[in-house]
């Protein structure tokens, strides 16, 4: 979850030991009102939205990882798929951060609107809006590089 969140970074290890960290001093304090899973991953949104936030702040650009060539893999079609997800991770890094973890949550992890805001402790209604605006804003990033969008990103399946 925090490598989806974040992206590829230096510091991943450094979050996987933070989260660690912070649900061994919290642990006293878990109730079982919700899915140890949940409790855990809002930990892990907690801790990729302190970072997201870092890297905007000290103006971090996060890199693409490097996709290797396999015996037999066709060079032509890694580089464009290195290119198209040097475009996403820029159309990912023009969302908000709060968008971009809705986003990244909804999308590209499959939890359902009331999990996604379960998990960053917002109300189901912002948790739509920031879907709704982080969705066009991507849409928009992706237009402007001239790649299109597939359509399951765009429907709104509540």
């Amino acid at each position: 979850m925090l490598f989806r969140l974040v992206g590829p970074s230096s510091d991943l290890d450094d979050l996987q030991q933070t989260v660690m960290m912070r649900l061994l001093q919290s642990l006293h304090r878990y109730r079982a009102t919700s899915a140890f899973r949940t409790w855990v991953g809002s930990l892990c949104v907690h801790v990729a939205r302190d970072a997201l936030r870092r890297q905007r702040t000290r103006g971090e650009a996060v890199q693409p990882e490097d996709v290797g060539l396999r015996d037999g893999d066709d060079p032509h079609a890694t580089i464009a798929a290195r290119q198209q997800l040097a475009c996403c991770r820029r159309a990912l890094n023009s969302l908000s951060t709060e968008q971009r973890m809705a986003f990244v949550l909804r999308v590209l992890d499959g939890h359902s609107v009331d999990e996604v805001a379960a998990l960053m402790n917002s109300a189901r209604s912002t948790t739509r809006m920031r879907l709704y605006w982080g969705k066009k804003a991507f849409a928009r990033a992706l237009a402007a590089e001239g790649v299109e969008l597939p359509a399951h990103l765009t429907e709104d399946r509540a």
